[in-house]
């Protein structure tokens, strides 16, 4: 409709194209085939009509119009559209399409590289390693040089003159280097894959985010073995692995003092000191195996441009604090809600409410998260389980997920693995349909864990508070509205209805309070959850 009006209004002369043929093929090439069908029935009717004449974008636009408004009526929305076979599959994989399904705001964009942190450092020993200088450790052809001068002083002394250099290496800020770096990177794993081993092009190629290694193996040997042969693989293309990091002192002493991390070196496993490292943004204490958070909240100005900056500045790919980023993007949306400018003082009522949240950041200091999922290996376990739990208000929805594993004494143990949360719409479903999006948001959730683990599940299971939810995802004769029929045949498109069981909301570790003021977090952070739920599960089905 926009396109027809931007012709309509005549401003943009080249839209006169799409009065032929060659203008509107392409767009009908891309409609369902049975709207393809239905276009050919009506142009050919409409050229017989006409003497010949092709028909116009309008008449096309009015077509499509028709058509949108007739197959979003729910009148018309039959039992058998929302039932249809669906092609076998098992719970654990994924559709052909990402989403093949318009589920519109309730789809999840996750930052791959970052939340991968988790998922591949759930064995007992994990480690950390980096490439020194990548960028440099690749030449610029000779013949490309010349689009990397700059000017400088002559022989680095600043009482010469100033004369014209050419970079023969790739700098860091140039647009094109880190593509460069990380393919010559996976060249060189390549190269060294036949006297190195297989195992060291995988560990390049999966476990490397830039010039930075992460990794976790569940003994000692293997980690050393591993990154011994990784290091003189890359030494062979002239890379050096340096600044090696791990929780265990087993593995820092098969390596030089000069390939430790900095915050290792002199570090004495024993005493008191407590060194953290950054990894891809998170902090690790590695003595303590855990990760935590140092938020430095600063003077900024109470504008939307300060509050933006604030609550940006928490960085949390894993959901370990979704209760205060969530928190915090609702107070974002209520302080902006009528005001555009960057730069203008927010409503003063509001300003205590904001101080307090932005304060309450500095507490996230005493937060310590287990880096292992659980106390046993993953790897030795009977029987596991990825478990994912959904809720919704009318402020926010959400979803958890949590591996739970039962060793062959029958103990079971459960772990975090991420969490998500988003604001719910600003049209303000009904609480059905928003539980039904935060139903959606856990099957895509679990879908990406799935894809990311190498350690894969004996079985997926979803818990819901919302019997509705469950009504839904269960029928096989309800007629459903276009809403609803999307979000369910998304849902069944991935998972199977007895996946689903019923949990009740005093039991569910996820519960998102109206107000936002508070989530049922049990033992102060979702890396702990009660056992007594899981125990009996059965009873809750």
């Amino acid at each position: 409709m926009e396109i027809q009006s931007a012709k309509e209004d005549g401003y943009l002369t080249g839209l006169a194209y799409l009065d032929t043929a060659r203008g509107i093929n392409p767009i009908v090439e891309r409609l369902p085939h049975a709207l393809q069908e239905k276009w050919i029935s009506c142009g050919s009717k409409f050229k017989a009509e006409s003497n010949g004449q092709f028909p116009p974008f309008s008449f096309f636009a009015a077509f499509i119009s028709h058509e949108a408004r007739t197959r979003n009526d729910p009148s018309f929305a039959f039992a058998s559209n929302s039932n249809a076979p669906l092609k076998e599959k098992t719970y654990y994989q994924r559709s052909s399409s990402k989403y093949p399904i318009s589920v519109h705001k309730t789809d999840i964009y996750t930052e791959d590289d970052f939340t991968r942190v988790r998922y591949l450092w759930a064995l007992m020993v994990a480690f950390t390693a980096d490439i020194k200088e990548m960028f440099h450790c690749f030449l610029v052809r000779e013949d490309h040089r010349n689009f990397l001068r700059f000017l400088w002083f002559r022989d680095n002394d600043l009482t010469k003159d100033i004369i014209e250099y050419r970079m023969k290496v790739h700098v860091f800020g140039n647009r094109p280097s880190p593509a460069i770096a990380i393919y010559r990177l996976r060249r060189a794993a390549e190269a060294g894959e036949g006297e190195y081993g297989t195992d060291t092009r995988k560990f390049i190629q999966r476990h490397f985010y830039g010039d930075d290694a992460l990794m976790s193996l569940t003994s000692d040997e293997e980690a050393i073995d591993l990154l011994k042969r990784t290091k003189a693989s890359l030494a062979e293309s002239n890379l050096h692995l340096h600044k090696i990091a791990s929780n265990s002192q087993v593995v820092m002493e098969a390596f030089p003092p000069e390939d430790h991390a900095k915050v290792i070196k002199d570090l004495d496993f024993t005493g008191d000191t407590e060194p953290t490292q950054r990894s891809l943004g998170l902090r690790w204490e590695i003595q303590a195996d855990t990760f935590t958070f140092r938020v430095t909240v600063g003077d900024k100005p109470y504008t939307r441009r300060g509050v933006l900056s604030t609550v940006n500045s928490l960085f949390d790919p894993l959901g370990f604090v979704a209760p205060v980023t969530i928190r915090g993007r609702a107070l974002l949306r209520e302080l902006t809600s009528h005001t555009s400018e960057w730069d203008k003082p927010l409503p003063e009522e509001k300003r205590q409410e904001w101080e307090t949240w932005r304060d309450s950041l500095k507490e996230l200091k005493h937060l310590h998260i287990p880096r292992k999922y659980t106390a046993s290996s993953l790897s030795q376990a009977a029987h596991t389980e990825l478990c994912v739990f959904s809720d919704a208000s009318t402020k926010a929805i959400g979803a958890v997920a949590y591996i739970r594993s039962i060793g062959e004494d029958g103990k079971s143990d459960v772990g975090f693995v991420f969490w998500k949360a988003q604001l719910a719409p600003q049209s303000e479903p009904t609480i059905p349909r928003l539980e039904l999006c935060a139903a959606v948001m856990a099957v895509e959730i679990a879908e990406f864990i799935l894809s990311e683990m190498d350690l894969q599940p004996n079985a997926v299971k979803f818990y819901s508070d919302s019997k509705v939810v469950l009504g839904y995802i269960h029928s096989q004769t309800k007629r459903f509205y276009v809403y609803v029929h999307n979000r369910v045949q998304r849902i069944r498109q991935s998972t199977k209805p007895e996946q689903w069981l019923y949990v009740p909301s005093e039991q569910n570790p996820l519960t998102v309070h109206p107000d936002l003021s508070k989530y049922h977090i049990l033992q102060t952070h979702p890396g702990s959850v009660d056992q007594p739920f899981f125990t009996n599960a059965k009873e809750a089905k």
